[in-house]
């Protein structure tokens, strides 16, 4: 979608000349609307499954060029990587939404039947180095799908449970030290309450 703004050089323009635009656009057919107060909400019948299996992967290369699959899918799920081409997503790709979802504060578990080799896709906040995946409760890698998502390859067809979760690379220090708090605060107390206890003990 591109917006073309033409102007004329007429001369009366100066330096202290400010322009203002406004675009709006329809979608059509429209979102129904469902609710509105303070807030509005609109039901849209094609939503992507907070998690799914997609037996291709697509690729690209600039953040215009995935704006343009999401354009072309009309609301089918797809996964794509960024990387130096740009392949857009099979139009005959298979996708099935995963089930039985499990979750925590800082883990997302799931379970998802697949057909061959493929992607799941997990659509939550990717946060490279901090987040974590098993297939089956072996770990593997996490890959930044459509450029925000989290997602992890499938190799071969079957029952799989995955488990995505978040524990930031400073976890395991920031527990130490937490540990190490209360243990200097115990003996602060402790020597607070031995002091005290001679003091009386003098008068």
């Amino acid at each position: 979608m591109r917006l073309w703004l033409f102007a004329c050089a007429d001369g009366y323009d100066e330096a202290s000349s400010s322009y203002v635009s406004r675009i709006a656009v329809d979608r059509n057919p429209p979102l129904p609307l469902v609710y509105q107060d303070d807030m509005k909400i609109w039901k849209r019948s094609t939503p992507w499954s907070r998690a799914f299996f997609v037996d291709s992967i697509a690729g690209y290369d600039k953040v215009e060029d995935l704006a343009e699959f999401v354009q072309q899918a009309k609301g089918i799920p797809f996964a794509a990587v960024q990387g130096a081409s740009n392949l857009p997503p099979n139009r005959n790709r298979t996708i099935i939404p995963a089930s039985d979802y499990r979750l925590t504060s800082n883990t997302t578990t799931f379970h998802v039947t697949t057909p061959g080799p493929g992607m799941v896709v997990l659509t939550e906040t990717n946060v490279p180095g901090d987040t974590y995946a098993k297939a089956n409760g072996l770990e593997v890698p996490v890959i930044t799908v459509n450029h925000a998502f989290r997602g992890i390859e499938i190799n071969t067809a079957g029952e799989y449970e995955i488990v995505f979760s978040y524990r930031p690379r400073l976890w395991s220090m920031s527990l130490w030290m937490s540990g190490g708090g209360i243990v200097v605060m115990i003996m602060l107390l402790g020597l607070a309450g031995r002091v005290v206890y001679r003091r009386q003990g003098a008068v």
